[in-house]
């Protein structure tokens, strides 16, 4: 879980742009799959926990809770309104940032 600097979507494609050095950024392009998850207004001060912190026991911190999402291999967070499962089309990479598609 991280918090990301941007995003955006078109069609049924989205770009998110994240900081090249979060455990995040390992993660994705290591496996090419990865959720976003939209969490409602009563849990953003978990979710500021989980994002802002580094380490790998983020969700635990936060006292949250996910499930595996049903077709990648990445957790869905059970308290957040929306989770979209995403496969990572391509990326570009400068030496602070990543955008991914």
């Amino acid at each position: 879980m991280t918090a990301c600097s941007s995003s955006y979507s078109l069609g049924d494609m989205i770009t998110v742009g994240l900081s090249t050095d979060s455990n995040a950024v390992d993660n994705i392009k290591e496996y090419g799959e990865f959720t976003v998850n939209v969490p409602c207004q009563q849990i953003l001060s978990k979710v500021e926990i989980a994002g802002f912190h580094s380490g790998q026991n983020k969700i635990g911190m936060a006292d949250m809770t996910y499930d595996p999402a049903k077709y990648i291999d990445a957790p869905v967070m059970d308290e957040c309104i929306l989770s979209l499962e995403c496969k990572v089309e391509k990326y570009f990479q400068n030496m602070e940032s990543i955008r991914i598609l």
